[in-house]
């Protein structure tokens, strides 16, 4: 790789960490999401973000979409939309003249870099399967013709999953899968409230700068290590029951790795470490209450330090939920503020994600405020 590819592709990786601090400013506790859609556009593994209506999911793609300078298609599904709101209908035109049956694809999933389909489910069950084949290879076969498609990325929200089995080839191609949930702290429902929303960077990405991009991204070296990690991690998930089918295996655990290799070079590496693996929290669930027991068996495995945080902010979270604190005794309080202090200390705290610090430190402000009203009284 040449010393000029090397410099665009930093120039690339420092635009995209710019729109990712642009986007997380605009929208509060939404960075899982967002890394999500970041690593989706690196590799080319499709996303779906799963929550319940109201949590910003379309808003935060549109989001996003807007630092694109590419071809973008768009739509909304409802129960009739079918395979035409996708993919185009026939070419009447020709169809008249010759017969032959062509999609009008101009402007449609089969022209476009990147897609944003929401309300996945929505739709009909034929326009679900039309996708099958754009997704899975970048392509679309129509008499007796395969053609490349440009299709870079989709991107798809909804707030239930597929609850027929015909979903499931469908479903298995939305590899990268976001739960999104509620805001999780008083401090951030308050800045989603009334915190000034600033604007959009400037910055936009392109289609050559995402496809040099992935090029580097392929040469990111995947040490025996690592590798040997992915496959312990895969055999504890097996022994839990929790099943991947094998496109998604093949892609997680074979040479390219791309997920992997993503994160590492957003870092700025150019091999693969053990805790560029936490991505696979990602990818490596079908249901959504397996989520928290794929995440748990990776950040045990890959990166420790941040699971046993985890682990230790999980306490102070049980031992608050357990009733409110102005029904709790000093006793208690006093129990609580010495955990939050804890898990406060740089060892821990610096390994926790912002939503965990943020509650950590709104937890110890409301318990110590008790506390003094009730001294003062």
């Amino acid at each position: 790789m040449t010393n000029a590819t090397i410099s665009t592709t930093e120039e690339t990786r420092k635009k995209i960490f710019r729109i990712m601090s642009s986007v997380n400013l605009r929208w509060v506790e939404r960075e899982d999401l967002l890394k999500g859609l970041v690593l989706s556009l690196l590799t080319g593994s499709d996303l779906l973000a799963i929550g319940r209506p109201g949590c910003a999911k379309s808003a935060v793609i549109k989001d996003f979409l807007a630092h694109l300078s590419m071809k973008k298609f768009s739509r909304q599904l409802n129960q009739f939309s079918t395979d035409k709101d996708l993919l185009g209908d026939i070419n009447p035109k020709i169809f008249l003249d010759t017969g032959v049956r062509i999609h009008a694809s101009s402007n449609t999933l089969l022209d476009c870099d990147v897609a944003f389909i929401d309300e996945v489910f929505k739709g009909t069950k034929g326009a679900r399967a039309a996708m099958l084949e754009p997704l899975a290879d970048r392509q679309f076969s129509e008499n007796g013709d395969t053609e490349d498609i440009p299709l870079l990325s989709m991107f798809s929200a909804s707030n239930e999953l597929p609850g027929d089995v015909a979903d499931a080839a469908f479903y298995s191609r939305l590899q990268l899968r976001i739960v999104v949930n509620d805001i999780g702290t008083s401090v951030g429902i308050g800045q989603a409230l009334w915190g000034v929303q600033p604007a959009r960077c400037s910055d936009r990405l392109t289609r050559e700068e995402v496809l040099s991009a992935r090029e580097e991204i392929e040469q990111v070296t995947f040490p025996d290590a690592v590798r040997k990690k992915c496959h312990a991690v895969f055999e504890e998930m097996q022994e839990l029951g929790i099943k991947l089918d094998q496109r998604k295996r093949m892609k997680a655990f074979g040479v390219r790795c791309s997920l992997a290799q993503a994160e590492a070079w957003l870092n700025g590496r150019t091999e693969v470490r053990i805790e560029d693996l936490r991505v696979a929290t990602m990818t490596f669930w079908s249901k959504p209450s397996h989520e928290r027991e794929v995440r748990n068996i990776i950040m045990k495995t890959c990166t420790p330090k941040m699971s046993s945080a985890a682990d230790k902010f999980n306490e102070v979270h049980e031992y608050y939920n357990m009733k409110p604190l102005g029904q709790m005794d000093d006793d208690q309080l006093t129990k609580l503020l010495v955990m939050v202090k804890g898990v406060r200390t740089p060892n821990i705290f610096r390994h926790l994600t912002m939503t965990q610090r943020n509650l950590t430190t709104e937890i110890s402000e409301k318990a110590a405020a008790i506390i003094l009203q009730r001294n003062k009284s």
